[in-house]
């Protein structure tokens, strides 16, 4: 399977600007601040507009991403063309505007030379004999992919932040997925390291994400538990998909055996001493942490299951499901 490192100036310019209107949980607050700090405060024209175009955004959803014609079209008339097919006349003058209104704040942001970079280090990064052997621990642990793709397009998306922050999304159709950078070269073994761990949580979703959630039912269905159930405000059987990768990639199992800057220890160091109180804070501090907290508590499990080279069972969906109660 071939690893394609992309991007385009339209996709990161939908990104700036659909960040900007906070219409998803997953919008980062922090770049909008910085961006801001950079652009100035938004006229009334512009906070009107951002409004409506998220509502836009809230109706297609991840369903119907629009994201996804401007992020992986390189042609921008034909991005255009899509998005012009797939939304109401209103809706598409709402979109054309403020991508027109915005044009010159996400000039003032915009660095391609960054990107092109960081696209250099991560095709010559792939290239290392480690990524083979990590395709066949997956395969190993998750059974063989529940999607044969010959090729799975990694698009880039520059933030405003420092390279110490990383983020992704399995969004565009199980063809392809966004990451979230900042300028990765430097110290370089540690930042593309943590570059590659984001990819591969992101590539476990796409290929290994159906066989996952199957046995995920199983597991809820046997313990009478309704998968739609809200846990942390999402329902069950995401959270538990979303632990479930954690617990190998970005920061459990198979980074902390594939990557030098020791990803795991850092949790390791952060939870195997807290107290009641301190638990307490961290089921209050939101899912991150607990997410984290949960790798912690799984990854002797997982270590198990992986180098002895089984494949997840009811079982250990039930060890994921005896852990989650702590948050009940």
């Amino acid at each position: 399977m071939n690893l394609n490192i992309k991007y385009t100036e339209l996709g990161n310019k939908f990104f700036f600007i659909s960040n900007l209107a906070e219409w998803h949980f997953s919008c980062r607050e922090r770049y909008n601040l910085i961006w801001l700090k950079k652009t100035g405060k938004f006229s009334k024209k512009e906070s009107s507009i951002l409004k409506l175009f998220g509502n836009i955004l809230k109706k297609y959803d991840f369903k119907k991403y629009l994201g996804h014609y401007f992020i992986v079209e390189k042609n921008k008339n034909k991005a255009w063309k899509k998005i012009m097919r797939n939304t109401t006349k209103k809706e598409f003058k709402i979109i054309s505007e403020v991508f027109d209104i915005f044009g010159k704040r996400f000039e003032k942001v915009w660095k391609t030379e960054i990107l092109e970079k960081n696209s250099e280090i991560l095709k010559k990064e792939l290239k290392r004999n480690k990524y083979k052997k990590i395709q066949t621990d997956l395969d190993s642990f998750f059974g063989k992919p529940s999607k044969i793709l010959k090729s799975i397009d990694i698009f880039l998306l520059k933030h405003p932040e420092k390279n110490t922050y990383l983020a992704g999304g399995a969004n565009l159709g199980g063809k392809g997925l966004t990451i979230e950078c900042n300028e990765i070269s430097y110290p370089i073994n540690e930042f593309v390291e943590r570059t590659m761990a984001v990819i591969y949580h992101e590539l476990i979703h796409i290929l290994y994400g159906k066989n996952i959630r199957k046995i995920i039912r199983k597991t809820l269905l046997k313990a009478k538990i309704n998968e739609d159930r809200k846990k942390m405000g999402r329902p069950i059987k995401d959270i538990m998909e979303e632990i479930i990768i954690c617990t190998v990639f970005p920061s459990g199992f198979l980074s902390e055996k594939y990557f030098s800057y020791g990803p795991y220890k850092i949790i390791e160091n952060n939870y195997k001493n807290i107290d009641d109180t301190y638990l307490k804070q961290i089921k209050s501090d939101g899912f991150n942490k607990m997410r984290n907290y949960l790798v912690y508590k799984l990854y002797p499990v997982v270590k198990k299951y992986i180098k002895n080279r089984k494949k997840i069972d009811l079982k250990f969906i039930e060890n994921v499901l005896e852990e989650l109660k702590i948050v009940d």
